[in-house]
C-alpha cells in the first residue's frame, strides 16, 4: 500500500479558513468483507408479535446525535431501538385502537413507518396508519400531538404513508391510501388521502377512484412544474384494466394519465430520471391485459411508454418494486428487480437505463422469492455499489440474504443466512452507530430485529431502504435533491480519501473519490509519466460524497506502463500514479 498525507489550506463554502488533511491512498489489495452483528443485536420480542412485510426506518428521535431504529408489527404496536438495541423509553407503544376492539384483521397487510418532521420542532417524527382505521404521528416524547391519531375510516386498509412538505409551509404533509377490506365486492373504490401537519385533509382532498389496490402512492415532480405530484395504480376488473393514475396537488388528473392497459400492477411505483432530462419517469412491474407482455413498464411525464419497455422479468412480490441507482461505478443509473418463482426459483434483474441487460443478469438465486425489493448500497467497502436481497427460504430451510456485484457476483461475506424463520421484508441499509461503515438492517418472522456490521460506506448513488428513502417517496434519491433531506454529516467522509481499485490494474481501474464537502470547481486528469494530459475524467461540481471514474486502458487506446492521475480540487492538487500491466 502507498499512501501520500500532506497538508494544504483551503478555503471552505462557509468562508472559515481551517486547515485540511488531505489523505490520498492507492490499494493493491482487494476489499475484504467483515461482516459481524452489530454490538447489541440481535434483538427478540417478547410475546406473539407478527412482523411480516416489515422494513425498518431509522431516523434521530431525540435529537442527541444517535440513531434510532423503529418498526411496526402488524398488530399495530410502534417498536423503537436505539442504535445499540437498548429500548428507547416507552417503547413499544401499544396501538390505539379506539371503539375498534377487535383483532387485526389482515396480518400480512404491508404497513411501514415514514419519517418527517410533522410538529414543526425540527426533529424527525414517525408516522403510520394501523389497518383499523387511524392515521398515527408519533412524537420524540412518545405520544401523539394533540390532532392525532386520525380516524380515516372503519373496516379499511391503508397503504404506507408518504412525508413530504406539499404546500411550501416547512411541516410534512402526509400522502396515503386506502381501499376497502372487501376488495371484490361492487363499491370497492379506493380513496386517496393528504392530510396537513394540522391533521386536517387538503381541500379537493380525498379524492375517490374506483378498485384499490395494495400498491402504496408515490409522489414527485413528475411534469416538471416545481410541484409534486401523486403516482399509484388501480386493480383490474372483468370489465375494466388497471392503470397508472396521477394527480396534481388540485385535485386533477396529470394531462396523459391514467395510463396502461394492465391486467395487474405489482408494488408501489418508483420515479427515477432515467435519461438524464432532468425529468422523473415512472416504473412499476406490470402485466398487459391484451398482449400478454410483463415486465418492468415506464412512462414519461406525458404517460407514453419509453421506447424498449416492458422489460420482460418473471413476476415479483407481490409488493416488491424496481429501483433505480448506480451499481457500475459509471455515474449512470440501472434499473434492479428481484422475481417471485417458488417452481423455477427468484431471479435478481439488471438493466441498464437505456433497458439493455447487464451482463451475467439475470441472476440465478435458487430461493423461491426475493422478499419485496432489494436495496442498492456498498456492503463490499470497495465504493462501488452492490445489489442486496433478502430471499425466503426454499422448503425446510432458512432465510438468506444476498449480496452481488455489478457483474453478478456475490459479495464476500455473503449469503447471510438465518439460524432459523425468515425474513419479514426488504433490508435497510445505514451507519446505525455512525461509525463510517454501512450496516445491514433486516426483521425476521420469529422476533428478531438483525443488524449486520459491513465494510461498505455511502456512495454518490444509492438505495439505502424500501421506497429510496425513509420518508417513502418512491423516488430515486439522487433525482430530487431538492426535496430529499441532507445526507446526515455522519454518513459524509470525514477525509479526502483518493484510491485506486485494482492497482495495478489489467484492463481498468476505478479511481474513488470521497469528499466531506461539496466542492465547486473538481478536475481528474490522466497523465503519462512526461505529464502529457491523456484523457480528462471529470470536471465541475460535485457534492459531498462518494464518486467513482472508470479509467478503460483499452478504450483509451493506451500503451503498458506507469500514468498519472491528478487531482485539482479547489486550490489543492494531488497526483496519484497507477499501473497498467495489460
Amino acid at each position: 500500500m502507498t499512501t501520500f498525507v500532506y497538508q494544504r489550506r483551503a478555503v471552505y463554502p462557509n468562508a472559515a479558513l481551517v486547515a485540511l488533511l488531505l489523505t490520498i491512498i492507492v490499494s493493491t489489495s482487494t476489499a475484504q468483507a467483515e461482516l459481524h452483528p452489530l454490538f447489541g443485536w440481535p434483538k427478540e420480542m417478547d410475546g406473539e408479535v407478527n412482523l411480516w412485510w416489515r422494513t425498518a426506518a431509522v431516523l434521530d428521535l431525540d435529537a442527541n446525535s444517535d440513531w434510532e431504529l423503529s418498526f411496526l408489527t402488524t398488530e399495530g404496536a410502534l417498536y423503537i431501538y436505539q442504535h445499540d438495541g437498548a429500548n428507547y423509553p416507552g417503547s413499544p407503544l401499544a396501538p390505539y385502537q379506539g371503539d375498534r376492539r377487535r383483532a387485526w384483521e389482515r396480518p400480512s397487510h404491508p404497513a411501514t413507518v415514514a419519517i418527517g418532521d410533522v410538529d414543526g420542532d425540527n426533529q424527525p417524527d414517525l408516522v403510520y396508519t394501523t389497518d383499523i382505521g387511524y392515521l398515527h404521528v408519533v412524537t420524540e416524547s412518545g405520544r401523539e400531538p394533540q390532532q392525532f391519531p386520525v380516524d380515516y375510516g372503519r373496516a379499511r386498509y391503508a397503504g404506507i404513508p408518504v412525508t413530504l412538505d406539499l404546500d411550501g409551509d416547512s411541516l410534512v404533509d402526509i400522502i396515503f391510501h386506502s381501499y376497502s377490506l372487501d376488495p371484490d365486492s361492487a363499491d370497492a373504490e379506493a380513496v386517496l388521502h393528504i392530510y396537513s401537519s394540522t391533521g386536517e385533509p387538503f381541500a379537493e382532498w380525498p379524492i375517490h377512484y374506483p378498485r384499490g389496490s395494495t400498491s402504496s402512492p408515490s409522489v414527485g415532480d413528475i411534469d416538471y412544474d416545481g410541484q409534486c405530484e401523486i403516482v399509484t395504480s388501480n386493480a383490474a376488473t372483468e370489465d375494466e384494466p388497471a392503470q397508472i393514475l396521477v394527480w396534481h396537488q388540485n385535485g386533477l388528473q396529470v394531462d396523459g394519465f391514467p395510463a396502461g392497459n394492465l391486467e395487474s400492477v405489482g408494488g408501489a411505483p418508483t420515479l427515477a430520471d432515467l435519461d438524464g432530462d432532468g425529468r422523473l419517469e415512472i416504473l412499476v412491474w406490470a402485466a398487459e391485459r391484451d398482449h400478454g407482455n410483463s415486465g418492468i413498464f415506464a412512462w414519461n411525464h406525458s404517460g407514453q411508454l419509453l421506447n424498449r419497455f416492458p422489460l420482460p422479468t418473471r413476476a415479483g412480490h407481490p409488493d416488491g418494486s424496481p429501483l433505480v441507482a448506480d451499481i457500475g461505478g459509471n455515474r449512470l443509473p440501472e434499473i434492479i428487480f428481484g422475481s417471485f418463482d417458488p417452481d423455477q426459483g427468484a431471479q435478481i434483474y439488471a438493466w441498464n437505463s437505456n433497458g439493455e441487460p447487464l451482463d451475467s443478469f439475470p441472476i440465478n438465486t435458487g430461493a423461491p422469492s426475493v422478499v419485496g425489493t432489494p436495496v442498492i448500497a456498498d456492503v463490499s467497502g470497495d465504493g462501488v455499489n452492490d445489489i442486496v436481497a433478502a430471499l425466503s427460504p426454499a422448503e425446510g430451510g432458512t432465510g438468506w440474504i444476498g449480496a452481488w456485484d455489478d457483474h453478478a457476483r456475490m459479495v464476500d461475506g455473503f449469503p447471510l443466512e438465518l439460524e432459523s424463520g425468515a425474513f419479514a421484508g426488504p433490508p435497510t441499509v445505514w451507519d446505525l452507530n455512525r461509525d463510517g461503515r454501512l450496516d445491514l438492517i433486516a426483521v425476521t418472522t420469529d422476533r428478531k430485529v438483525m443488524v449486520w456490521e459491513t465494510p461498505g460506506r455511502v456512495n454518490w448513488d444509492w438505495w439505502p431502504t424500501y421506497k429510496g428513502g425513509f420518508n417513502r417517496t418512491g423516488v430515486r434519491p439522487e433525482d430530487e435533491p431538492y426535496r430529499a433531506p441532507p445526507l446526515p454529516k455522519t454518513l459524509l467522509p470525514q477525509v479526502i480519501s483518493f484510491t485506486a481499485y485494482p492497482n495495478p490494474f489489467n484492463s481498468a481501474v476505478l479511481i474513488k473519490l470521497a469528499l466531506p464537502y461539496a466542492a465547486n470547481s473538481l478536475t481528474m486528469e490522466l497523465l503519462d509519466p512526461s505529464g502529457r494530459m491523456v484523457s480528462r475524467l471529470y470536471q465541475g461540481a460535485a457534492g459531498a460524497g462518494q464518486m467513482v471514474v472508470l479509467i478503460d486502458a483499452a478504450a483509451l487506446q493506451i500503451p503498458a506502463g506507469t500514468y498519472l492521475c491528478r487531482l485539482r480540487l479547489n486550490h489543492t492538487v494531488g497526483i496519484v500514479p497507477i499501473h497498467y500491466l495489460r
